[in-house]
């Protein structure tokens, strides 16, 4: 399904490292795929080791972004998306590779920009700041369970909602008895709560795409993201 409109676009943030904010950002682009949808992940954190690993497509020829630096002028989306490396789903992605390379704003700006006129669904996998201001229809923060993920999700929260940006929550290993305190503390809706899954840390060794597997607590999540996000917001609109 390929949409005339621009995509929906939505932006995934950790609130601290190591709080699995890629996983996430990598199952939901599998579970809008495996719905219909024209999908591409965008790596936009080049410290975070490249998403391509997340998704299994490390080894897969295709331009990272280092390979566009210097591109100017119009983008040709479609042509592009053709030469991205692209999950068996059918998740093409646009990652960073194992070298730090920062690509400027104008470049960022460009080629999200283009994608999302090429797509039904964007994913943004963000670093933790600075951001680069592209357009971006709903923001999802994950906030880990520890102290310092936590302390970490409430900078990050107050940061997103300083700009704007109305972030929904997603927690990652908070105890039930205490997670609506951690909302009441960021101030911030919860969308869903994540668990740790053994599975799916097997299937990232292995090579396997996060949200492949329908039955998983991680797939359950990425539909509720996409349900609630893009369909229920779209239906409304």
């Amino acid at each position: 399904m390929t949409s005339s409109t621009a995509a929906f676009t939505l932006a995934v943030v950790g609130g601290s490292g190591g709080s699995g904010a890629s996983v996430l950002a990598g199952a939901v682009a599998t579970r809008a795929a495996r719905a219909g949808h024209r999908t591409v992940a965008v790596d936009l954190d080049p410290g975070g080791g490249g998403l391509d690993v997340v998704l299994g497509l490390e080894q897969e020829d295709g331009p990272r972004w280092r390979d566009l630096h210097g591109l100017r002028g119009a983008v040709d989306a479609e042509a592009l998306v053709e030469q991205l490396p692209t999950t068996s789903d059918g998740v093409a992605a646009l990652s960073f590779d194992r070298q730090w390379f920062e690509p400027d704003a104008g470049l960022t700006r460009a080629l999200v920009e283009a994608l999302r006129g090429s797509s039904d669904v964007v994913v943004l996998d963000r670093a933790r700041g600075p951001f680069v201001p592209v357009q971006t229809d709903a923001w999802v923060l994950l906030a880990h369970g520890t102290l310092t993920g936590l302390a970490g999700a409430q900078v990050m929260a107050d940061h997103l909602v300083g700009l704007d940006a109305e972030p929904w929550l997603v927690t990652r290993d908070v105890d039930e008895a205490v997670v609506h305190q951690v909302c009441e503390a960021l101030a911030l809706p919860l969308l869903a709560e994540m668990r740790h899954e053994s599975a799916v840390e097997t299937d990232l060794v292995r090579g396997v795409a996060p949200g492949r597997a329908p039955r998983s607590a991680l797939s359950r999540v990425a539909d509720e993201v996409l349900h609630e996000l893009m369909i229920e917001r779209r239906a409304v609109a």
